[in-house]
């Protein structure tokens, strides 16, 4: 519960830093975003890792701090998955064959970034900056000897259940009026957490890459002289 209350107090204090719109001199932004990854693994055990393919969307929101800069924060939910191929071995530590069986992480992420980009109605936009994610599920499929899928769903109480990292993105926007923007990034997640906290001697980290596509909205108001 203090872990949750830690979370909930750190995104309020992030979403409400920036200074009241009627304060600020440069524009704000409000926007939904969502898209397609893919999860794959760092580590140095013997299992056979393979990526597979997630999603992730949520809010968007931007504040310009000069010309060119601008402050971004995502709140978005994900979803990763990949595969691993673990060995099996009998009493007497032989193998005797090997299983493979799907890992799944459901999380909200909290990326923070500057965001650099270029003028005009079509910008090409630069990010990068830190991101924190809070575990809200883990399971793995498994399928038994019938064929059957076998879900397990383990306690996040008993993980990791904050990972933080690194991100970096390229994109580009493109204006269609004076409030809206189309929103097109590629962006990179690279985690600095043992996800495996439970079993320390088996570490792994996870990278997340993914396309988001997503529609903003220009806050406050438009001075009836500004040309875009």
């Amino acid at each position: 519960m203090k872990s949750t209350q830690k979370f909930l107090l750190l995104f309020f204090c992030l979403l409400f830093s920036a200074p009241p719109l009627e304060a600020q001199k440069h524009e704000s932004r409000l926007g939904f975003i969502a898209g397609p990854g893919i999860t794959s693994t760092r580590t140095l055990n013997d299992y056979k890792w393979k990526p597979l393919y997630g999603y992730s969307g949520g809010i968007f929101f931007q504040q310009k701090i000069s010309r060119f800069l601008a402050l971004e924060l995502n709140v978005l939910y994900e979803n990763k998955n990949f595969t691993a191929q673990a060995r099996l071995y009998d009493y007497l530590g032989v193998q005797i064959g090997s299983t493979n069986y799907r890992i799944s992480f459901s999380s909200v992420s909290l990326p923070l970034m500057l965001n650099l980009s270029s003028e005009g109605r079509t910008r090409i936009l630069w990010s990068g900056g830190f991101y924190m994610n809070y575990l809200l599920q883990n399971s793995s499929f498994v399928k038994n000897y019938n064929g059957e899928i076998i879900k397990t769903t383990y306690n996040v109480n008993e993980q990791n259940k904050f990972d933080t990292g690194l991100t970096v993105g390229l994109g580009f926007s493109r204006q269609f009026s004076q409030r809206t923007s189309l929103l097109v990034v590629f962006r990179n997640y690279f985690g600095m957490h043992n996800m495996n906290s439970a079993y320390p001697v088996d570490k792994f980290y996870l990278n997340y890459h993914t396309i988001l596509i997503g529609l903003n909205y220009k806050l406050g108001r438009i001075p009836a002289e500004a040309v875009n």
